[in-house]
């Protein structure tokens, strides 16, 4: 196997063996991992499983609401207040403005997407009127 079909190998079993654990778990998983590759005499591959495992739960992590145009904060705050139910509360919020969208919103995470954009809706409306 080579290194980079081996280090995502490795994050995905990392990453599994981490979800649902304590802190205390969790550093204990992320030693053995260190002993089991010490071992396999390939710890040149720790860092990079490490840090790809990081990138993958921060963009777990992340709830992305794109809009048309700029919007004032005081509605993104509301709204936020409002979406995020419909997600993981420990999401961390990325406003996008989108110049394909003519109007409306999507939220956008890992897992689920709410599209409330016009555009979707108008493509939706051609298709149907073309069947």
């Amino acid at each position: 196997m080579n290194s980079k079909k081996a280090i995502i190998t490795w994050t995905k079993a990392l990453l599994s063996a981490l979800e649902g654990k304590t802190d205390k778990e969790q550093i204990e998983t992320i030693q053995r991992l260190s002993e089991i590759l010490k071992q396999k005499k390939k710890t040149y591959l720790l860092l990079p499983i490490l840090t790809r495992a990081e990138k993958q739960i921060k963009q777990r992590q992340r709830l992305r609401l794109s809009f048309a145009r700029k919007m004032p904060q005081d509605f993104i705050s509301y709204f936020s207040k409002k979406i995020i139910p419909f997600f993981d509360n420990n999401k961390t919020i990325e406003i996008v403005i989108d110049k394909n969208l003519i109007g409306g919103f999507c939220a956008q995470s890992s897992q689920l997407i709410i599209d409330g954009s016009l555009k979707t809706l108008l493509d939706q409306l051609k298709q149907s009127l073309q069947e």
